[in-house]
């Protein structure tokens, strides 16, 4: 299994009914990229609460893992869990 990390500015869409958040990525001028079409499913307990409202910007760090041909998606999301650090933006 092949694993690297990458940085996303992220703006929260909403929460699933399985504690995953459902982000839209953003560049860092709060642009959708790809004309909003790129989205990815985060864990929702790796997002502060303060941060929890829909509609909140952020910036993730998130390990990304190729999986195997086997893999099932509850493989991939327990890969990912531990993986997502979220960090508020600031003005710096």
């Amino acid at each position: 299994m092949k694993i690297d990390e990458q940085t996303y500015y992220a703006r929260l869409l909403m929460h699933t009914h399985d504690n995953w958040s459902v982000v839209e990525i953003e560049d860092e001028e709060d642009n959708a990229v790809a004309g909003g079409g790129v989205r990815m499913q985060i864990p929702k307990d790796a997002i502060p609460p303060y941060l929890r409202q829909v509609g909140s910007r952020f910036r993730f760090t998130m390990r990304t893992v190729w999986p195997d041909k086997d893999d099932s998606v509850d493989e991939l999301r327990a890969a990912h869990r531990e993986a997502v650090i979220v960090h508020e933006l600031t003005n710096d």
